[in-house]
């Protein structure tokens, strides 16, 4: 990707005692949820580090009620301790677009006026990270020409679609240790496939896949509670029938 080359070279730069290009790291992350944007950001942050463009590289998850305060004057305090704990490494905003959502809303303002402040002023110790759906994104960019000024570089996540859901899945399965079986994984293809056309996975995405599984690790636990002799495999097994029931939930879940 463009951001991690111009960060290997800026890197090199550095090493070389080269002059530095004084172009920041800050991103606008636009896509729908769990579409990768908070993995994503935590991954920049290690790999800034690895290349010494940051001191640690950990990643500082807020949102609006992590730096708006109650009263005038907290906000301010707010903002400035989110950026005190993500100091040398990535502070990521998310639903940043909330912060101006209602026009009269002061706090959510001054919250705003106070991290163009510490951009500047840390702009070589904290990298700053807003994410959110690529309408609102666009509008939050726009709202204060100091935000437009900082950030100059927007990654848009696509959705995922349905095979890549069926192969988060399978992921998902093999790192949690579990198996699943052919007739759990050809019910979850058809699964992905039938979600994704009627696009519900653009509510959840990954997020929906986690979901899927907790659902079925949970049938697979009733199904076996009534196995009288259990086997050892068959504890970290799913078959098909532990997808019962999981496309209506989530629909009910996911589809507004």
């Amino acid at each position: 990707h463009r951001l991690a080359d111009f960060a290997r070279i800026e890197s090199e730069r550095r090493r070389l005692k080269l002059p530095q290009s004084q172009v920041g790291f800050h991103c606008v992350f636009s896509g729908s949820a769990g579409t990768g944007k908070t993995s994503l950001a935590r991954l920049l942050g290690k790999l800034l580090h690895a290349l010494g463009l940051l001191k640690y590289g950990h990643t500082v998850e807020v949102d609006k009620s992590g730096l708006v305060g109650q009263y005038l004057g907290d906000t301010p305090m707010k903002v400035k301790r989110a950026f005190d704990e993500a100091d040398g490494g990535v502070l990521f905003i998310d639903e940043a677009y909330s912060l101006t959502h209602d026009e009269d809303d002061l706090y959510g303002h001054e919250a705003i006026d106070g991290i163009v402040k510490l951009m500047e002023d840390r702009r070589d110790r904290v990298v700053v990270i807003v994410a959110g759906y690529e309408k609102e994104m666009r509008k939050f960019i726009d709202s204060n020409p100091g935000l437009k000024s900082r950030f100059n570089r927007m990654i848009h996540f696509d959705d995922f679609d349905a095979g890549e859901l069926l192969a988060i899945h399978k992921q998902m399965i093999r790192s949690s240790g579990f198996e699943a079986s052919d007739g759990f994984l050809m019910k979850s293809e058809l699964m992905w496939q039938t979600l994704y056309r009627d696009r519900i996975t653009f509510e959840g995405n990954a997020r929906m896949v986690r979901s899927s599984l907790e659902i079925a690790y949970e049938n697979q636990a009733r199904r076996l509670v009534r196995t009288p002799k259990r086997q050892r495999y068959e504890l970290c097994e799913l078959l098909p029938e532990d997808l019962d029931g999981v496309e209506q939930q989530l629909r009910e879940n996911y589809d507004d």
